[in-house]
């Protein structure tokens, strides 16, 4: 039994975990995905900041091969089901993290 993606935000148990990736795997997303975020409210300027200490997170984490290679047994069970391919929409994750 696997958790839902993203179960309630809580990382740290769900099976879609960005942690286990390590630090600079994201780097240039969040950099993207922060200068894109707009600073026209206190709402956005919080939101910003909570993807700024998300990111600042990442940086201080390393990789986790186990916790990838069950993500990537989840992926496959779920193409199994569905009759999909995660390995054609992320490559990366399969040739970066080749377990």
């Amino acid at each position: 039994h696997h958790e839902p993606i993203l179960h309630s935000f809580n990382y740290s148990r769900s099976i879609a975990n960005p942690f286990m990736f390590g630090r600079g795997v994201f780097d240039q997303d969040f950099v993207k995905i922060l200068s894109l975020m707009p600073e026209d409210t206190d709402t956005q300027l919080s939101q910003k900041s909570m993807m700024n200490g998300l990111a600042e997170s990442l940086k201080q984490t390393n990789c986790d091969p186990e916790k990838i290679k069950q993500f990537k047994q989840y992926l496959d069970q779920l193409d199994q089901r569905r009759n999909t391919n995660w390995r054609a929409l992320f490559g990366w994750l399969d040739q970066d993290f080749n377990l």
